[in-house]
């Protein structure tokens, strides 16, 4: 399907890599902030073993070398992963996203519903918040928009002084957090205020997207994380799996980022969800 809003042949491809069997079904993997496709290394090693052709992407910015993108609008960011997708053959494949990644993934399957066969999504729902954590969440945004304002230098430190205290743990080829990552929540308060600010006090709000009754779903989260780091309630849970009868929504060991804390239970999980590669 091509975005009238921006034809093919001028949408810019992500940075991305394929890896795995050439004619193995194919995964597309999209990563998280403070993160880039460096985070699905373990996955990645795993699917390809297993013969998936797995296809990891860079958000805007998010690739070696990155800066703030000339556009930063979500529509171009979505056309760009529709591109990217088109290019590696991974349409219709499974689609797989960790915290904005499952953001853009939901965002992806509103615009084009057969962009993929099954979805997973870690961690990221949507739900209404207790005022606390709401306040919370406000903070934090706060911060990271602020540093990204501030730009080089002064904005850079900010933000990975913010990351410091994350429970994220440690991967070879993790992100060198700069200023300009903190674009995807500028822009996700950009976009919201047009409709108010209230109903995008969260990020996942940017996503109205209803699961189909065509398409699995999976949702895996962390059942040990601190309550605002878990970005979903318990309302999202029960809808993500009303629609298909193949749906599961899986409490894993694990905070955030539990696919790299406890991989195993995560990899058995997607392992018993995703079609079986054909000898």
């Amino acid at each position: 399907m091509r975005d009238s809003h921006h034809p093919v042949d001028t949408v810019p491809l992500l940075d991305h890599v394929v890896e795995g069997p050439v004619n193995g079904p194919p995964v597309a993997l999209l990563h998280g902030f403070p993160d880039n496709y460096r985070v699905w290394d373990h996955t990645a090693t795993v699917l390809q073993e297993r013969g998936y052709r797995v296809v990891r992407m860079n958000l805007p910015g998010f690739e070696p070398g990155g800066a703030l993108p000339s556009t930063t609008a979500f529509a171009h960011t979505i056309a760009r992963i529709h591109r990217t997708m088109e290019h590696t053959q991974s349409l219709g494949g499974t689609l797989i996203g960790h915290d904005w990644g499952a953001v853009f993934a939901y965002r992806l399957l509103s615009i084009h519903p057969q962009a993929a066969s099954r979805l997973v999504t870690l961690e990221i729902g949507a739900g209404s918040r207790a005022p606390w954590l709401m306040a919370f969440v406000l903070f934090y945004q706060s911060l990271i928009i602020a540093a990204s304002c501030l730009g080089r230098g002064l904005g850079d430190r900010l933000l990975r002084a913010f990351c410091r205290l994350l429970p994220q743990p440690r991967y070879d080829g993790a992100l060198h957090v700069r200023a300009h990552h903190g674009w995807l929540y500028r822009q996700a308060w950009r976009e919201g205020a047009s409709h108010g600010p209230w109903p995008f006090y969260y990020r996942n709000h940017t996503a109205r997207w209803e699961p189909s009754q065509d398409l699995p779903v999976l949702f895996l989260y962390g059942n040990n994380g601190p309550k605002p780091l878990r970005f979903h309630t318990a309302q999202w849970r029960e809808r993500i799996t009303r629609y298909h009868p193949e749906s599961r929504s899986i409490a894993l060991p694990g905070a955030h980022w539990f696919f790299l804390e406890h991989p195993q239970p995560f990899l058995q999980a997607l392992g018993e969800f995703l079609p079986a590669p054909t000898p």
